[in-house]
C-alpha cells in the first residue's frame, strides 16, 4: 500500500472480505456434508471430494488472511499518519490511534468478523452525515458534534453515536468472577456507636459493625433459537441481528434475576443461586404513603434519606417499567404541565432527587429501589455470549442452533446501602 487509504480502497476491501467469508461459509458446508457422506460410503469418490473441499476452504484462508494483513497496513498508515492525513481541528482520534491499546484493539477489530462494541469509530461522508442526522448536524448546529468538511474526499472524523438512556445493569458495578464455584464473603448486617471527638488521653469510642457470613453462587441464565441454515446463507446480516437479540433478552432477564431472583436454581447442587435485592435480608424498606405522583415522589425522596441515615451516598432508583411511564405522564392539577421535563436528559439519563433514574425489568409495578451502587457488586462468572452449532436433527433439518448464555453470582456487601420503596 503506498499513501495513505483512501476511502473506495478502504471500501473495497470490506467488500472483498465479506464476499470471501460468506464463500468461506458455502465451501465449509461443503466439506461438512462430505464428511458424512464419506462417513456413510467410505468410497475413493467420497474421500476425493472431501479433499477437494478442504483444499478449497485452505486457499480461501490464505486469501482473507493476505486481506486481513492489508487492513492492518492501513490502520498502522492511520496510526501514523491520523485518520485522513492531516491534524484537523478535533483530530483527537489521531492521536488516540497512536496509543498502544487503541491500535491494539483496531487490528484485533480488523481481523475478526464480530461486531465492534462500543466503539464509536466509522467512515463517513460529509452527505452521509446529512442524510443520516439531518442538515442541522450537518450544519454543525449541535454543540460538541465534529461533522466532515464538504471539501474532504473521504472521512476523517468521527460524529458520535447517541447515547441510550441507561438501564439497571449499567448503574451495577461488575467485575469478573476470577475463581470458580462459591464465592464467600461478609455482609455488613449492623453497625452500633459511631466516632466522637475525645479528650486528650481519654479512651476512644467504640464502633460495633456486624457482619454475616454470605455466599455468592453463579447461576446460568441460557436460551436458544434455531434459524434455518439456507437463511443465515442468503441473508448476510441474519446472524449478527440474531445474535444481537438473544443477547438482549439475556441481559434482561440478567436484570430481572439482580432484582428479584429467588435463588431456586444455581450452578451447585443444594446452595442457593442468585438472589436478588427485593429478596436479599437486611434491605431497608419504606412506604410512599400513597400513589398519587407526589406520593412516589415523597417515597423515593424517604427512601433516599433512609440510606443517607446509615451513611450511604444513593446514586439511583430503579422503578418498574408501568410506574416510570405514570411518573413520566404526571401533570400538575393546575396548569397541566408535567411534573418531569419529557426533553430533559443529561446523556441520555434522568434524574430524579439528584440519583440516576432507570426503568427496569424485575421490578413489579407499585415499588421502587433507591440506593447506593457500591453496596453491590455483580460477579460475572462467563459475560454473556452466543454460540452457534447443531445438535439433535439439526444437520438434518438444515438448520443452526444459536444458544446465548451468561453466568453471574451477586454480592451484596451492605444491604441497608439500599431500600425499597412501596408506592402503593
Amino acid at each position: 500500500m503506498t499513501g495513505l487509504p483512501t476511502r473506495a480502497e478502504t471500501t473495497e476491501i470490506r467488500e472483498r472480505l465479506g464476499e470471501l467469508r460468506r464463500e468461506r461459509k458455502q465451501l465449509q458446508d461443503a466439506v461438512a456434508e462430505a464428511r458424512t457422506e464419506l462417513a456413510d460410503d467410505p468410497s475413493q469418490g467420497n474421500s476425493r471430494r472431501l479433499a477437494q473441499a478442504v483444499n478449497a476452504v485452505e486457499a480461501i484462508n490464505s486469501q482473507i488472511g493476505d486481506l486481513e494483513a492489508e487492513q492492518q497496513r492501513m490502520l498502522a498508515g492511520m496510526a501514523a499518519h491520523g485518520v485522513g492525513g492531516s491534524m484537523m481541528p478535533g483530530a483527537g482520534l489521531a492521536q488516540s490511534f497512536g496509543e498502544p491499546q487503541f491500535a491494539s484493539e483496531m487490528r484485533q477489530l480488523a481481523t475478526s468478523s464480530a461486531p465492534i462494541p462500543h466503539r464509536q469509530l466509522m467512515e463517513i461522508s460529509a452527505v452521509d452525515v446529512a442524510a443520516w442526522t439531518g442538515r442541522r448536524l450537518a450544519q454543525g448546529a449541535m454543540p460538541g458534534v465534529v461533522t466532515p468538511s464538504p471539501s474532504m474526499d473521504y472521512a476523517s472524523r468521527v460524529v458520535p453515536l447517541p447515547t441510550a438512556p441507561p438501564r439497571f445493569l449499567d448503574v451495577v458495578p461488575s467485575q469478573v468472577l476470577d475463581q470458580p464455584g462459591v464465592v464467600p464473603y461478609a455482609a455488613e448486617v449492623s453497625v452500633e456507636g459511631g466516632p466522637a471527638p475525645v479528650e486528650p488521653e481519654e479512651v476512644k469510642s467504640e464502633i460495633g459493625i456486624e457482619y454475616e457470613d454470605r455466599e455468592a453462587t453463579p447461576t446460568t441464565i441460557a436460551g436458544h433459537t434455531k434459524v434455518s441454515r439456507i437463511w443465515l446463507s442468503d441473508f448476510d446480516q441474519l446472524e449478527q441481528a440474531v445474535r444481537g437479540r438473544l443477547l438482549d433478552l439475556t441481559r434482561n432477564e440478567l436484570e430481572r434475576q439482580v432484582l428479584s431472583g429467588d435463588g431456586d436454581v444455581s450452578d451447585r447442587t443444594g446452595r442457593p443461586g442468585l438472589v436478588g435485592l427485593l429478596n436479599t435480608d437486611g434491605v431497608q424498606d419504606v412506604a410512599a404513603g400513597g400513589s398519587d405522583p407526589t406520593d412516589v415522589l415523597d417515597g423515593i425522596l424517604r427512601g433516599r434519606v433512609a440510606v443517607e441515615a446509615v451513611g450511604g451516598r444513593p446514586n439511583f432508583c430503579a422503578l418498574s417499567l408501568d410506574d416510570w411511564a405514570s411518573l413520566m405522564a404526571a401533570t400538575t392539577s393546575g396548569s397541566g404541565q408535567y411534573l418531569a421535563d419529557p426533553f430533559a436528559f443529561a446523556d441520555g439519563a434522568q434524574t430524579v432527587w439528584g440519583m440516576t433514574l432507570v426503568a427496569a425489568a424485575g421490578i413489579e409495578a407499585g415499588a421502587a429501589v433507591v440506593g447506593d451502587s457500591t453496596a453491590l457488586t455483580l460477579l460475572i462468572s462467563e459475560p454473556a455470549h452466543v454460540l452457534a452449532g447443531t445438535e439433535s436433527d439439526d444437520l438434518i433439518r438444515n438448520r443452526v442452533t444459536l444458544l446465548a448464555e451468561v453466568r453471574a453470582a451477586l454480592a451484596v456487601w451492605v444491604p441497608a446501602f439500599l431500600c425499597l420503596v412501596s408506592l402503593a
